[in-house]
């Protein structure tokens, strides 16, 4: 029988008491409508609205409503009273939440939000039209806006001046950021506001008028000291030369032996999870080659110097007569594809598999697929394993090789040993993914000085 029009028994005075002195798992039942209350979160300050149906003939289990806040208490009592009317009716109480709770808060939202403001634009413009645009490529750019410009969020963006950018530029400074990144993450709020100016001359637009002109009519960025370019100069000369460059035989030879000894690991993981009744469906590792799939992550990463977001993205499709054809799109300012071709061969120096034997062992213990990504999750299949994924089980690796490199040192290996071997300077750049040499001759000049000194000789 329908109960609208009950009120509920807990008052706005009684919550805001609750809120504030109530614990962890604390509960607030409302004595009008059975199993409605309040539940107190772990977070401080945070607590929810929930119902937990009375008949025996439905599930006991908690129907959350809302967080105390979203809604008000007896807004949440309706729709607690909603949930009531659906069960007795043999619907989903679920269906009933997400049509009140979601399109009111919505609705909510959209009302309230002013994309005028720089988070509310943010939120609710640029972020999702960067992942459109760029899809996960975007989320290290969004997450540094949020990082360096969330305290100035609740700002109008017309109403932004030199001086706030310039009071983060000295706190970023004082807290031993380089002029160059300052520059970088500046460079991504005039992009948001760029943005917003241009979609501000849109008529009939839904952010006409939000920023009608850019707030800034010079270059709010104070210039370094001369000193302080010296500094960064002298101090990113010694990164340059300590990251791009050639792994030793040692390092990679112990980096060999943690992969066979972190496979023996997972090994023996294995064995142990099939004692267990619920784990004896799982395949035995025993006898394979490569039990985990960061071994051959690894050889790929160290013949080709292919970055690791590539190796990750590899699909089996990209594998086509002895070549890898892999397109990427990388750009920080505009999408651009670009396509790089790398020969399989089956030379080996130092390491003990050749790229071709690696590629082949691995399709085999993978029953042979023509399809798909070569790294898929094995909770997810059809999805590559994710960035956080091979973080940490090459950390495994990195510790018990007790060396430290990071993933991307394989690239910068690739590039320096071309060099070093010889190798025409287009040409490495060409398998290194870059359509030109300007990145090649600025970061990796230095693997060259047989070659300055060649050329001296030569007078």
């Amino acid at each position: 029988m329908p109960t609208h029009g009950v009120k509920s028994g807990i008052t706005d005075a009684a919550l805001k008491r609750f809120m504030a002195e109530a614990q962890e798992g604390n509960e607030l039942s409302c004595k009008r409508i059975k199993g409605f209350g309040v539940r107190k979160n772990r977070k401080e300050g945070s607590a929810t609205y929930r119902y937990r149906p009375t008949s025996r003939n439905h599930s006991r289990k908690p129907i959350t409503i809302a967080k105390v806040g979203d809604l008000k208490i007896q807004e949440a009592a309706q729709v607690a009273l909603k949930i009531i009317d659906a069960l007795n009716d043999g619907l989903d109480p679920k269906e009933v939440v997400r049509k009140l709770v979601k399109g009111r808060l919505n609705n909510s939202v959209a009302k309230d939000k002013d994309k005028s403001l720089l988070g509310d634009f943010f939120h609710e413009v640029y972020e999702p039209m960067r992942k459109e645009e760029s899809g996960a490529s975007a989320n290290a750019s969004l997450s540094a806006i949020k990082k360096h410009w969330k305290h100035l969020f609740s700002r109008p963006m017309s109403k932004l001046t030199i001086v706030d950018i310039q009071n983060w530029q000295a706190e970023k400074t004082k807290a031993g950021l380089k002029y160059k990144t300052i520059q970088s993450n500046y460079a991504l709020l005039r992009a948001l506001l760029n943005r917003a100016v241009k979609l501000s001359h849109q008529v009939g637009g839904e952010c006409e008028g939000v920023l009608n002109e850019f707030p800034f009519k010079v270059n709010p960025l104070k210039r370094p000291t001369k000193e302080q370019i010296e500094k960064e100069n002298e101090s990113e000369q010694e990164w340059v030369h300590e990251k791009r460059r050639v792994l030793c035989d040692d390092e990679i030879n112990a980096l060999q032996d943690a992969m066979r000894k972190y496979g023996q690991q997972v090994v023996e993981q294995r064995q142990r999870s099939l004692t267990h009744s619920n784990r004896r469906h799982l395949p035995s590792l025993e006898g394979l080659i490569f039990p985990h799939w960061i071994a051959p992550f690894i050889y790929i990463s160290y013949y080709t110097g292919m970055r690791p977001g590539d190796v990750l993205t590899l699909k089996w499709e990209d594998i086509q007569n002895d070549l890898i054809i892999k397109v990427t799109n990388k750009s920080k300012t505009k999408l651009r594809q670009i396509k790089t071709r790398i020969p399989i061969t089956d030379s080996k120096s130092i390491m003990w598999y050749s790229l071709k034997e690696v590629l082949d062992i691995w399709r085999e213990q993978m029953g042979g697929p023509t399809k798909g990504y070569l790294f898929e999750q094995s909770r997810k299949p059809g999805a590559p394993v994710s960035e956080k994924g091979y973080k940490k089980s090459w950390n495994n690796v990195k510790v018990l090789a007790g060396v430290n490199v990071d993933m991307y040192s394989f690239r910068h290996h690739f590039i320096s040993t071309q060099l070093r071997k010889g190798t025409n300077m287009k040409m490495v750049a060409t398998l290194a993914g870059h359509t030109t040499v300007q990145m090649i001759e600025q970061n990796y000049a230095h693997q060259l000085p047989s070659d300055l000194e060649n050329a001296m000789a030569n007078m």
